[in-house]
């Protein structure tokens, strides 16, 4: 039985590190494409807040960049306004999109021949399950790192040196007077919920890929991201991935996330797909 519970193992470490290589390789232009398309980002922000940075003689720095990515929106308050309309965060969206371009379709890749082989080699589907959500997870801290590398080789192309300050003053002319609050005394275990958000979206696509089309999940996770900019209740997951969500708010009824809850809020979701993906793909006729 031991022997049995050894080979099972070795199998699953064999199948979880082949199944993370062949990621990174199939992954190489999406992740290229991602560094691109994030420079393009970094200068898109630079471009339209140059009355900022050029009076103030300071520039953006890398954590006021990655601010700029994963900023999204407020809640949506019906005022009963001429002028009141729902804005959609373009940019926090395409970084959401960008993550899934970047995981594809892990689940159905592996319904062919090939995939069949890799299945019978792992000798457990609950295994190979734990393996893929573990490329997953992977794959998202490769999305982060090279979105924070892109931000190191911006700051150093574009200023000739690497800065990690914030400017007050040009935070709160750009984002709002509430958004200094974010770098209260526990302000930057806000980013430690942004990389469990991302690992989130990328189990719960994981999840819907092994129901769905690869396309239907991409659908649906937009959707639903998307009502989470709209809403502002604390049990959606998918708002717990935008910054400005976390800074105070002087105007009543609006939701302000906590990031310690956030980040336990979170963590156990992930779990939760984790085990219920899990049993589901035991039972799941994948021929």
């Amino acid at each position: 039985m031991n022997r049995l519970n050894n080979r099972k193992f070795k199998n699953f470490v064999f199948c979880t590190v082949n199944e993370i290589r062949t990621m990174i390789s199939k992954r190489f232009f999406r992740f290229s494409f991602t560094f691109v398309m994030v420079m393009i980002a970094f200068k898109i922000f630079e471009i339209q807040t140059e009355w900022i940075w050029d009076k103030s003689g300071d520039h953006w720095s890398l954590i006021e960049n990655i601010m700029y990515l994963f900023w999204g929106q407020r809640e949506y308050r019906f005022s009963g306004k001429a002028t009141d309309g729902f804005t959609v965060p373009f940019v926090w969206l395409f970084v959401i999109a960008l993550l899934m371009f970047n995981e594809g379709d892990l689940i159905g890749e592996d319904y062919n021949s090939h995939g069949v082989l890799k299945l019978v080699r792992s000798q457990s589907r609950l295994l190979w399950w734990l393996s893929k959500c573990i490329t997953a997870l992977v794959g998202t801290l490769i999305y982060m790192v090279v979105i924070v590398l892109v931000g190191l080789g911006y700051e150093w192309l574009e200023f000739g040196g690497i800065s990690t300050d914030v400017h007050a003053h040009m935070i709160i002319n750009w984002f709002g007077t509430e958004s200094i609050s974010l770098f209260s005394e526990n302000g930057y275990m806000i980013f430690t919920v942004i990389i469990l958000f991302l690992i989130f979206q990328s189990l719960m696509f994981l999840f819907l890929n092994m129901l769905i089309n690869n396309l239907s999940a991409v659908i649906i996770m937009i959707s639903y991201n998307i009502a989470g900019v709209y809403y502002g209740n604390a049990f959606f997951p998918f708002a717990y991935g935008m910054l400005v969500r976390y800074c105070n708010s002087a105007e009543p009824g609006i939701t302000v996330l906590n990031e310690t809850v956030g980040s336990l809020y979170l963590l156990t979701i992930s779990l939760i797909i984790i085990v219920v993906g899990g049993f589901i793909f035991t039972k799941k006729d994948i021929i």
